[in-house]
């Protein structure tokens, strides 16, 4: 009876364990973003898959929070109506000629999103990648509006998650599997 106990805990363990291992190289993140400026501010979270026709750049695939207090919606790549938005997030760079750094970069085209009033906002750098400066640009009222502040953090990791977590899981299989054969036993 030991010998079965023993080999259903080693299974156990290695399909947790090998599970974990399956996982995709290039998972969605999630990232924090705020934009503040003389006149507008807004906040949320932006979520990025990889993009396979670019090198270097992720796709912003959602973009929720608010702006001047109104809920957004992110908007499709090529639909801002001055310039065409591509919506991608780049590593690396300094965002603005304040000096303050930021990990992850918007390029020229920028992000697009909507506000619950149904006005258009194109989020992008004032130059290049790696430019210095960040502007807002508004498709309903006239094109371009502030340079302003735009950072992205990344949140800090979920306790628990990814391989250490599974690593942990299944230790406590193989305990749990112990325990029960110990209680055979005797």
């Amino acid at each position: 009876m030991s010998h079965k106990l023993s080999w259903l805990a080693a299974a156990l363990a290695s399909g947790v364990l090998g599970f974990g291992m399956l996982a995709p190289a290039h998972a969605d993140t999630i990232f924090n973003w705020s934009w503040a400026d003389g006149t507008n501010s807004g906040s949320g979270t932006l979520t990025t898959g990889p993009n396979p026709n670019n090198a270097g750049g992720f796709d912003i695939t959602s973009m929720t929070g608010t702006w001047d207090g109104l809920t957004i919606t992110l908007d499709a790549p090529n639909t801002f109506l001055l310039n065409p938005n591509d919506n991608l997030l780049y590593p690396g760079g300094t965002l603005n000629g304040m000096g303050q750094h930021s990990t992850f970069v918007l390029d020229f085209s920028g992000v697009a999103f909507m506000d619950s009033n149904g006005d258009q906002i194109n989020i992008r750098a004032l130059v290049s990648v790696l430019a210095y400066g960040a502007e807002v640009q508004f498709a309903t009222g006239g094109g371009s509006g502030n340079e302003g502040n735009f950072t992205i953090s990344v949140p800090g990791p979920i306790a628990g998650a990814g391989l250490p977590g599974l690593i942990l899981a299944g230790g406590g299989l193989l305990a749990l599997a112990r325990r029960r054969r110990r209680q055979l036993v005797a």
